[in-house]
């Protein structure tokens, strides 16, 4: 018989398959397929099964299920695929599946998003009906796909445009060239990233890889590389047809009803259909505010739960968007966000996804007064975190009197824009800023699984921040590939890397490292014990820049130096070290370049030299393994007697060998929220140190030597009589 459905909806749908065709036609014009998860009793978990039968689907939106295929064709079925999007699907195994007894597949104006193990679209070996595959005016995004087209049959392509990341390759056609023709075909940012198994490229072709016929490179991917059984074509187009991608605007896709953006939000649903809606009305030419910012409200005393990523995660989508806690934005007010993978995601890319023609580019956001809390780890993402600022540079996210505690995924930060999506070990794009001002972070002995704050090209500004209790098995903060890291005012108490740390010999509290820089000024570092063994450290640098100044280092126990690198350049001026037991205070191996100036240091226990120490080639100072005992150049501190750190500042800038410019304060106009500054109160309860006990010569260090070994220690003890 045959079934015609017209505006059909059908969402939280959890049992058997939504269409059973079988020896019949289906048709299904208008509607959506929303938040259902499709699992039969045989497991087969498919959306739709055509057999023996012709399956039309025309105008559907199809968002947030899980299924293994949407559709599965087989036994002479044919599906006919017009006007229809799907995207946002958990992964599956293909979108749309054919085997050998199926006879066609048509795509038309259509857009497929996801990822999908064994290819968005898939035609298996063909049966001794034929197969066709025919795809006119359609986009596909991979999200890690094995393929966006595999295919045995007699494949058609007329204005396809490709998009995003595959393990294989983006097109794979098996029975050689003139099963395919192409035209206007165009590809943008694919790159074939390797298995999940495997970082191991298997094939290199990033556009159209044909299989001659008798050739099995799915069965044995190494038997494809520089065989004469195989091809890589290219592409024809310089550019995408003219098409939307997806289609906007998808307000009704997380709106249940349209908030008033005047009014405070109860759930983070309605503040996505708020920034959504506002934004289309801004295309449409009906703005619903005269002007920016466009500040969005929590409602005070609200606990928002993430449970569905897809409309409960926040991403920015106007430019000059403040999110704030209450009328004022005050963490008093008590906003508390938890739960879920991520809680923000700032990047052009995810504005897109939920919303592609928004009237301006997102250059500026802001959040006030948030409490952001318990973000989950899923093995199977690589990564997880509280924010994720992945957007380009020149996007500038600000969080003002915000707090992160118990935050269980991989990073509370994370500031990387990776070259290819999902790729955070490759290299990185350029990325945005991240702003900091008056927050906290920790309070309750947190365990990250592999960075606390991380910066990869990006920039990362703390101004007045506090961490407490604050653990993380590999760094506190990371800096990597020309990342810069400013931290102004900021309070480091009680953090490190707790000993049953799998990384935990090589930890480092902050680790700046190939060609970025980190600049500290007014930091106290204070009662960090928590980092120990070699070669681990509290600020080392790697190939990287270091200026710290007017900065506190008291009660730090445990580790091998306070401020040091490996071929890098160290300034450290005005700062101190004081009640601490450390292997080095200021550390540099051969190659660096050391400025010390106007530091002070008083009290410590098994430190090796009471000054900067520069290491000779080839012995083993920080890390033993390297043998050759420790040599190497000690030069004491300037003669003071107080702590420079602790001294009001000066009202002529004390020089410096690189000037450490202030960092900026972005504030968005017309925002409403300004927290006062507050001053920082150090304590300390180390003696005052005569001129006469910071004076010693300098001198060489030998560990396993007698005569200058002897006169290091004469000249500790004389300085400790001094203290006594």
């Amino acid at each position: 018989g045959n079934l015609n459905m017209i505006h059909v909806n059908i969402t939280n749908y959890n049992a058997s398959v939504l269409v059973d065709s079988v020896s019949s036609n289906v048709v299904w014009r208008g509607g959506t397929i929303s938040d259902c998860t499709l699992k039969d009793p045989r497991e087969f978990r498919d959306a739709m099964l055509c057999h023996d039968s012709l399956l039309t689907l025309d105008g559907l939106e199809v968002t947030r299920n899980s299924f293994q295929n949407f559709v599965f064709v087989q036994g002479e079925g044919t599906l006919d695929v017009m006007n229809t999007d799907i995207y946002s699907n958990a992964p599956c195994n293909t979108i749309f599946f054919q085997t050998e007894t199926g006879r066609a597949i048509s795509l038309m104006d259509t857009f497929l998003e996801g990822e999908a193990s064994n290819g968005m679209i898939r035609v298996s070996q063909v049966g001794t009906n034929g197969a066709e595959l025919t795809l006119d005016r359609t986009i596909l995004d991979s999200r890690f796909s094995q393929f966006a087209i595999y295919s045995f049959a007699q494949t058609t392509l007329n204005e396809v445009c490709i998009h995003g990341q595959t393990t294989f390759a983006p097109i794979f056609i098996s029975g050689g060239e003139s099963v395919l023709t192409y035209n206007e075909l165009y590809m943008d940012s694919i790159v074939v990233v390797g298995s999940s198994s495997s970082s191991e490229v298997v094939v290199d072709c990033d556009t159209i890889f044909i299989q001659d016929s008798g050739t099995s490179c799915i069965a044995n991917p190494s038997s494809c590389i520089d065989t004469g059984g195989t091809s890589c074509l290219p592409s024809d187009a310089s550019e995408c047809f003219d098409a939307q991608m997806p289609p906007a605007p998808r307000c009704d896709n997380v709106c249940r009803t349209i908030p008033n953006v005047e009014t405070c939000m109860e759930h983070l649903r309605d503040l996505k259909c708020a920034m959504c809606t506002e934004a289309a009305a801004i295309a449409a030419g009906s703005p619903l505010r005269p002007s920016t910012p466009y500040v969005y409200e929590l409602c005070e005393n609200t606990k928002f739960q993430i449970t569905n990523e897809q409309v409960e995660t926040i991403y920015p989508m106007l430019d000059q968007t403040v999110i704030r806690c209450g009328v004022d934005g005050d963490r008093s007010k008590n906003c508390t966000i938890e739960g879920g993978l991520l809680h923000v995601e700032i990047s052009q890319v995810s504005r897109a996804t939920t919303f592609p023609t928004s009237p301006d580019p997102v250059t500026t956001v802001e959040f006030q007064g948030i409490h952001f809390t318990k973000t989950i780890v899923d093995p199977r993402v690589r990564r997880s975190a509280s924010i994720w600022a992945r957007g380009q540079q020149g996007i500038t996210a600000t969080f003002r009197d915000c707090h992160w505690s118990n935050v269980g995924g991989t990073h509370a930060i994370l500031n990387h824009n990776p070259a290819v999506f999902g790729d955070f070990d490759g290299s990185a794009e350029p990325a945005m800023t991240v702003n900091l001002m008056e927050c906290t972070i920790g309070d309750s002995n947190e365990s990250f699984d592999h960075y606390g704050l991380q910066s990869t090209s990006g920039e990362l500004n703390l101004n007045g921040v506090t961490l407490t209790n604050y653990l993380a098995p590999i760094r506190i903060f990371g800096a990597y590939e020309d990342a810069l890291v400013s931290l102004t005012n900021v309070n480091v108490t009680n953090c490190g890397i707790p000993s049953s740390s799998l990384f935990f010999r090589d930890a480092r509290m902050m680790d700046i490292s190939s060609s970025s820089t980190l600049k500290a000024a007014q930091v106290t570092i204070r009662g960090n014990s928590r980092v120990q063994t070699h070669p681990g450290g509290i600020i080392v640098a790697r190939n990287a820049t270091l200026e710290v100044d007017r900065t506190l280092f008291e009660n730090d126990l445990n580790t091998s130096l306070a401020v040091g690198g490996m071929s890098s350049t160290i300034a450290v001026v005005d700062s101190c070290f004081v009640n601490s037991k450390l292997g080095f205070l200021i550390y540099g191996t051969d190659g660096s370049n050391i400025v010390s100036s106007n530091n002070f240091e008083g009290f410590f226990l098994d430190t090796q030299c009471r000054g900067s120490f520069e290491e000779s080639e080839g012995t083993g100072c920080i890390d033993p393994s390297v043998g050759g005992g420790c040599d190497g150049q000690c030069t004491p501190f300037d003669s003071t007697t107080d702590c420079p750190a602790l001294l009001p500042m000066p009202t002529v800038a004390t020089p410096s060998p690189t000037p450490l410019p202030t960092t900026p304060e972005p504030t968005l106009p017309g925002a409403t929220f300004a927290p006062t500054r507050m001053p920082v109160q150090i304590t300390t309860g180390f003696p005052t140190v005569s001129a006469a006990a910071a004076q010693l010569p300098s001198t060489r260090i030998c560990r396993y030597c007698g005569g200058d070994a002897m006169v290091m220690m004469a000249a500790i003890c004389s300085s400790m009589l001094l203290f006594l």
